[in-house]
């Protein structure tokens, strides 16, 4: 029944502004709904635990507090004109089962908070609390949201560098800071963020939004992860964690430590928060590679192998962190806030690698020293204010800057001279045997599933057929290569946001953001060849230079099914990889292979974006909520380069120049059929800017051939677009579980692929190579289900149980134009990197302190990268991969806990193949690892 309203109208007229703070008896609790009986006037709590109700006639209310895994709550409130403070409204565990997993349990906690999340979000999404990352072995962002639904992640050397929502291309999946897009810089200057960077530890929750809101940036196809850094807590917070493990293939250590401080100062009004996180790893590899000669336009020889290559990789990885959040509450009304972020990682590996040229019929040894730096840092200050209660305002200022480096190796060399050093040794002297003679009289390596009458090794059995043993005293310096990368990017940001709400059931919010990127790539290679015909000339053998020691023989390949331990070979020194190229170049005469053409490859640019929106949030009846309206963007970008002519052999600068709109309307639907239960529904279109690559200014023309050739960046090229549709059903627990199931499906537009086709151009024609967007539509359809249950209906310990699984099934199609000497085909293919299946099982128990858990990560075969050149059955998939992860952890009480954790118990390849899932391509072995240690949350 409503509450009496007093008589009078100068009372009535009166407005009053209700407070408080929802917590348990563990800590403040986020994501709370708080609602007065019989109105439409509600609220949810922030990060900590915080709710304001404003615009409140003066009467006798009362507010129904609702939480999932916790009993509902009413308290009746006389309230006064001004504001009125409740105070800490403590809840209480839904049941004495549910509380003795709550009171000292790791999940519960973090799947009550993240669970509320979801249910309360505008958008069709998921959400990962801070509890719950690094619960299991994960321990940099990517990793963290690969548990989640429709999420899959990219495996780089055995981690988990990228990942992507519903099977879409890696530079689909938007990645966000605090709502504002991440800066990216990688190896092929892409648009996808690398997220190895980001030590887990600083993430106070990751949100993977499927279908956005007109508020949210909108260049996300796939969806958008948006990684939120800690927040200044309710009270005073300090904890500690530490462990130490191994690598089983390094053979060597692992440890981390991480620590958070946080506090209230001037009577809550100031509040501090500072992660930090460190995490060295020693790690290693075996990568056996196949080359196939498929540019040869033979179609038998095509699937013939030119070479395999044995490579080891052995070295560390450092990722240290830093997060400093500080805000300041003016009044409840009022707040400013500041965040600052620092994330270094740091990748350092000596490559041995062992090729077996069969086209060339010799063997090849390379030795680098590898030295790879991703940097992250920058802040932002902002302010949250409501003006009276009708009138909110919301404003940001943000910088972040990113780099990619290879550039610090040899130490010696002069800093503008340093990168990645190959040193190159080639066997003289030792022919190979086993090879097929084809009917053209050459010979040709092939396996057993494509030789010609049936012989040969197995895909994934290439013997090298080496007639003689390997020596180091006959493998001669052949090549010095210097290769240097350096991609960078700075974002600076200015967003603001008002939201006018004329009445309980109805917001209207608008907002503008302007983005300045500006972006830095650089790509040389510096390559010398022996001259064996220079005067003087004396060959370097490897046997004359100081020598390291390869790491680990025991283990060599020890996964292989071929006994490869006949080619472990001491590399060259660190001292011998510094001196060597003054005294060999010198000595030998050793010649440039740099062609003028590689400074087309550098370029610097900046890429400005002005977005705007407006939306509205309509409560249509108390369990229907409409969310709708258009954003648009609009991109600026100016790229500067070099464009390079063979037949003058000259360079001249060259200026790109790609602007483009993007009109984006959204409508989404919440049906709340319970207070527990949704029906959501939504159509958005999105879009996805062209990559960088695409449009570079670089341009090369090769005139000299009897086929004329040009390879440019596309200044006209369109960003690919998407409608996206989405149902979604979705039931909470009350014992903290979920049942979910829902469809996607999206017609895309404008696809970009790489076209190659003859132009003619000032009378002559000409083969030209360049991004093009596709004439016809691609589709992507796919189904989700996810199931998570605690059986503590059970009796006695089994209660502890409980299980939770997520499954997307992913549909995709495209018509792509190949070149063949045949001619011009369309091909139809799924999208690249696109799996049909994903997914996760979790096994967990949790009950009186102890918390096991065994997960399980099933990502379907995809497609690396369409290939117009080629024939489909000649393109390159990256195979099934499942991986197995256990962690355990025991707590004394509230503050003490220890733990211990496996990655990989399956020990899984990850294996690409070529067409045929039996013509193997690539296999990367890694290895099991693991660590135990303690968490001590002091506060």
């Amino acid at each position: 029944m409503q509450a009496q309203i007093p008589a009078t109208n100068a009372v009535r007229t009166e407005k009053a502004i209700v407070k408080g703070q929802i917590a348990d008896d563990s800590g403040t609790i986020p994501g709370a709904t708080i609602r007065i009986k019989d109105s439409y006037t509600n609220t949810i709590t922030d990060l900590d635990g915080n709710f304001i109700l404003s615009n409140l006639p003066v009467e006798n209310i009362t507010l129904l507090i609702s939480f999932i895994g916790y009993d509902s709550y009413e308290k009746e409130i006389n309230i006064k004109a001004g504001e009125n403070n409740v105070g800490v409204i403590i809840l209480q565990p839904a049941s004495v089962q549910l509380q003795e997993v709550v009171v000292v349990g790791e999940m519960a906690p973090s799947q009550m908070k993240a669970y509320n999340m979801k249910k309360l979000s505008p958008a069709i999404a998921d959400i990962l609390a801070s509890d719950a990352i690094g619960k299991l072995p994960d321990r940099n962002a990517a990793e963290a949201v690969q548990r989640i639904s429709g999420v899959a992640v990219a495996r780089y050397h055995g981690e988990a560098d990228r990942a992507t929502v519903r099977g879409t291309p890696f530079s689909w999946t938007s990645t966000l800071f605090n709502g504002t897009r991440l800066p990216s810089s990688d190896v092929s200057a892409g648009r996808s963020a690398v997220l190895d960077v980001i030590p887990s530890e600083l993430i106070e929750f990751a949100e993977v939004s499927k279908a956005l809101t007109p508020d949210m940036e909108a260049d996300a196809i796939g969806g958008s992860i948006n990684f939120a850094t800690r927040t200044a807590p309710g009270k005073t917070t300090l904890g500690v964690s530490g462990a130490g493990g191994y690598n089983a293939l390094a053979q060597k250590a692992i440890y981390n430590f991480s620590g958070v401080y946080g506090d209230r100062f001037f009577h809550n009004k100031l509040g501090v928060v500072l992660a930090a996180s460190t995490w060295k790893r020693h790690w290693g590899t075996d990568e056996y590679t196949v080359d196939f000669n498929t540019a040869l336009p033979d179609p038998v020889l095509q699937k013939s192998i030119k070479s395999l290559m044995l490579k080891r990789y052995m070295g560390s990885r450092t990722t240290n962190g830093v997060n400093l959040g500080v805000e300041y509450a003016f009044n409840p009304q009022h707040k400013i806030y500041g965040r600052g972020l620092f994330d270094n990682f740091v990748d350092e590996r000596p490559v041995y690698e062992s090729y077996f040229l069969y086209n060339d019929n010799r063997y090849q040894y390379n030795y680098r020293e590898s030295k790879y730096n991703t940097l992250l840092y920058g802040g932002e200050v902002g302010g949250k204010h409501e003006f009276n209660p009708k009138w909110k305002f919301d404003w940001a200022f943000s910088d972040y800057y990113t780099s990619y480096k290879i550039n610090s190796l040899p130490a010696n060399l002069d800093a503008s001279m340093r990168g990645l050093p190959i040193m190159t040794f080639i066997q003289s002297g030792a022919n190979f045997g086993g090879l097929y003679t084809y009917s053209d009289g050459k010979n040709y390596k092939f396996s057993k599933l494509d030789s010609p009458d049936g012989s040969g090794d197995a895909p994934d059995e290439l013997q090298a057929h080496t007639p003689v043993a390997m020596s180091d005293a006959s493998l001669m310096l052949s090549a010095l290569t210097m290769m240097r990368i350096i991609n960078t990017e700075e974002d600076r940001v200015a967003q603001a946001n008002i939201t006018f709400s004329p009445s309980n059931r109805l917001s209207i919010k608008a907002g503008g953001k302007f983005r300045n990127k500006e972006k830095e790539y650089e790509y040389i290679t510096t390559a010398y060849q022996i001259n064996s015909s220079a005067p003087g000339f004396a060959p370097t053998m490897l046997n004359s230079l100081g020598r390291g020691t390869f790491p680990n023989t025991n283990n060599f390949f020890d996964q292989a099914k071929v006994d490869y331990s006949g080619y472990i070979i001491n590399p060259p020194s660190s001292s011998a990889m510094e001196n060597v190229a003054a005294d060999a170049v010198a000595k030998n005469g050793f010649i440039s292979r740099a062609s003028a053409a590689d400074s087309t490859n550098n370029y610097h640019g900046r890429e400005n974006v002005t977005a705007a929106y407006i939306m509205a949030t309509w409560d249509v009846t108390p369990n229907l909520k409409l969310y709708g309206g258009v954003r648009n963007e609009y991109t600026q970008t100016t790229l500067y380069g070099q464009k390079y002519d063979k037949g003058t052999a000259s360079l001249s600068p060259s200026t790109l120049e790609n602007n483009y709109n993007a009109l984006l309307p959204m409508l989404l639907a919440k049906y709340s059929i319970s207070e527990f239960t949704n029906l959501r529904a939504a159509y958005t279109r999105t879009f996805i800017r062209p990559l960088f690559s695409d449009i570079t200014p670089a341009e090369v023309i090769d005139a000299t051939g009897s086929t004329k050739t040009i390879s440019r960046g596309n200044a006209a090229i369109q960003p690919t677009f998407a409608h996206n549709f989405d149902v979604m059903f979705e039931h909470f627990f009350g014992n903290i579980g979920l049942v979910s199931g829902g469809v996607f499906y999206k017609i895309i537009d404008d696809l970009i692929y790489s076209s190659k086709g003859y132009e003619t151009i000032s009378g002559e024609t000409y083969y030209v190579s360049e991004a093009k967007n596709l004439a016809t539509k691609a589709q992507l359809a796919g189904l989700e289900l996810a199931f998570n249950r605690r059986f503590d209906m059970l009796p006695g310990f089994l209660k502890g149980f409980g299980v939770e699984l997520n499954y997307t099934g992913i549909w995709s199609k495209a018509e792509i134009p190949c070149y063949l000497s045949t001619g011009i085909i369309n091909v139809t293919t799924p999208l690249p990197n696109q799996s049909n299946h994903l997914f996760n099982a979790t096994l967990y128990y949790e009950l009186n302190g102890l918390t096991v858990k065994l997960a399980g990560n099933f990502r379907g075969k995809s497609l690396e990268a369409f290939n117009q050149s080629l024939s489909k059955e000649l393109w390159t998939w990256t195979d099934n991969y499942f991986s197995l992860d256990a962690a355990a952890s025991y707590a004394f009480n509230k503050h003490l806990r220890i733990f211990a954790e496996v990655q990989n118990l399956t020990n899984a390849p990850v294996r690409m193949y070529l067409g045929d899932k039996e013509r193997t391509k690539d296999i990367e072995w890694s290895a099991i690892r693991g660590q135990a240690g303690i968490r001590w949350n002091i506060f």
